[in-house]
């Protein structure tokens, strides 16, 4: 028969385990967001920029995914109202957070607020996706 102190450690072995397998999921997928931002780094130009303020019909997931962008790269997140009266200028701030971004630096906090977000990532960008260049998002029921 187990004492206490023997059903506590293996108790406490079966939570380190899955700590351990919780970290290695991490991981992996910061891999996969900092491969993401790397892409879209690349990809992110000043006209792509000025194009998230020219439109007046941003569906919801892209308002929440450029809020939570500039939560991810400078720690805080405006309102959209804030986020469209002050960041049309800084382009080469954005360029600069994405550049510097080190995901092992994010805050619990931080993280957990992402975490929605990353879940949900492929089928947001799907819909972002849709949206032609030069022309309003489509809205969130397409």
């Amino acid at each position: 028969m187990a004492t206490n102190y023997e059903t506590a450690l293996r108790g406490a072995g079966i939570q380190l385990n899955f700590a351990a397998q919780q970290a290695d999921v991490f991981s992996s997928e910061c891999s996969t967001v900092m491969q993401y931002l790397r892409r879209t780094c690349a990809e992110f130009s000043p006209h792509v920029w000025s194009e998230l303020f020219a439109s007046s019909k941003m569906p919801q997931s892209g308002i929440e995914v450029c809020l939570k962008f500039v939560l991810l790269t400078f720690g805080q997140e405006p309102s959209w109202a804030d986020f469209l009266r002050s960041w049309p200028g800084k382009y080469q701030n954005v360029i600069e957070g994405m550049r510097l971004f080190a995901p092992e630096a994010m805050s619990e906090d931080v993280s957990a607020v992402m975490l929605p977000l990353w879940k949900r990532h492929a089928a947001i960008s799907l819909k972002l996706k849709k949206c032609p260049k030069g022309n309003p998002p489509p809205s969130e029921n397409e």
